[in-house]
C-alpha cells in the first residue's frame, strides 16, 4: 500500500513501514504544508475566461490554493462572469474568498457538478466544499447568518440593507426598513404598521407668508396681506376638524375671505377684512364650518 493523501488539505499519509530514511523530511513537508493553510494565498487568473485552481496533492507544494483565505485576482481584465472551478473533486475544506479581480464581474466558484456560490465583484465570501467526487457541491457557509446573545438574528445581510432583522432586547422590528435616503431636512417616521419612510416633518403651523394678490390657502397657513388692491383669499377646499388659517390684512385694499363652499361662523358667506383687521379661523364641521377666533 502506497502513501495516501487525505480529502481536506491533502497532507501525505505515510504508509507504515515504507520511506525508510525519509519520515522526518515528508514530516516536515505535511508541517509545512499545514502552516500554509492557515495562511493567506492570492490566486491570479491570466486571462478573460474560465479557470481551474488546483490543490497540489503532493504532499509537498506550499500553494496559494491551500490557503483558508484566498484572494483572486487578474491580470486581464474581466468581460463577463467566470467559472472558477476548485480541484480535486474530493477536496473537503472551508475556505474565504475574496473576488478583487478587475472589470467589475462576478465568480462563480464550483467544484463537482452540484451546487455553486456567486461572489459578487469586491465581495467575500466564507464556502466549504463538500469533496463528493463528480457531483461535488459548494456552499455559502454564512447563508444563514445568525448572530444570537439578543443582537441579531437574520437571514441576509448584504450591501448597506438589513432584511428580517430585528434587535432583540427593546423589540424594534426593522424588519420594513427599506426607504431611500429621503431628502435634507426630512425625518423618519412610520404609518403605525411597521412600514418606515422619510417626510418633511413641519411645526404647527406654516411659516408666515407674504401675499399680494389672490391666493387659496392650506391648512397650516400664516398668512400677511399687503396690497392697495383688493385681494381675495379662499379657504381650504374640503378641510378638516381642526385645520387652522390666519390672515392678517396689512395693506390699505380689503381682503375679501372666500368660504370655498364651507360656512363661516355657521353661515353661507364669504367673510371681509378691513384695514389692519386680522382673523384665526379653525375648521368646526360642517354646521359650523370656519369659526373665526
Amino acid at each position: 500500500m502506497a502513501d495516501t493523501f487525505e480529502s481536506r488539505l491533502l497532507l501525505r499519509q505515510q504508509e507504515s513501514g515504507s520511506n525508510s530514511g525519509n519520515w522526518g523530511s515528508l514530516l516536515n513537508e505535511s508541517v509545512a504544508t499545514i502552516a500554509s493553510a492557515f495562511g493567506y494565498g492570492n490566486e491570479v487568473l491570466g486571462s478573460d475566461a474560465d479557470a481551474t485552481i488546483t490543490v497540489a496533492n503532493d504532499g509537498s507544494s506550499i500553494d496559494a490554493a491551500r490557503a483558508t483565505f484566498v484572494k483572486i485576482t487578474s491580470s486581464a481584465t474581466l468581460s463577463a462572469t467566470r467559472t472558477i472551478t476548485f480541484a480535486p473533486l474530493t477536496l473537503n475544506q472551508v475556505k474565504t474568498i475574496e473576488n478583487s479581480t478587475t472589470g467589475g464581474q462576478s465568480l462563480i466558484i464550483k467544484q463537482g457538478s452540484g451546487a455553486t456560490v456567486t461572489i459578487a465583484n469586491g465581495a467575500t465570501k466564507v464556502v466549504y466544499f463538500d469533496g463528493a467526487g463528480s457531483g461535488a457541491a459548494v456552499t455559502d457557509a454564512l447563508s444563514g447568518l445568525e448572530l444570537s446573545a439578543g443582537l441579531v438574528t437574520t437571514s441576509a445581510i448584504a450591501d448597506d440593507a438589513v432584511t428580517a432583522a430585528k434587535i432583540a432586547d427593546n423589540a424594534v422590528d426593522i424588519a420594513r426598513l427599506n426607504v431611500s435616503d429621503g431628502s435634507a431636512g426630512q425625518s423618519l417616521t412610520t404609518n403605525g404598521s411597521g412600514t418606515l419612510s422619510f417626510a418633511t416633518i413641519g411645526g404647527a403651523f406654516n411659516d408666515f407668508a407674504i401675499k399680494t394678490a389672490n391666493y387659496t390657502a392650506v391648512s397650516k397657513d400664516q398668512l400677511i396681506v399687503n396690497s392697495s388692491s383688493a385681494v381675495t383669499i379662499t379657504l381650504p377646499a374640503s378641510p378638516s376638524a381642526g385645520n387652522v388659517v390666519f390672515i392678517k390684512n396689512a395693506g390699505t385694499g380689503t381682503v375679501t375671505v372666500a368660504r370655498n363652499g364651507s360656512n363661516i361662523n355657521s353661515t353661507a358667506d364669504d367673510g371681509e377684512l378691513a384695514a389692519d383687521a386680522a382673523a384665526s379661523l379653525v375648521y368646526v364641521d360642517a354646521t359650523i364650518g370656519w369659526e373665526e377666533l
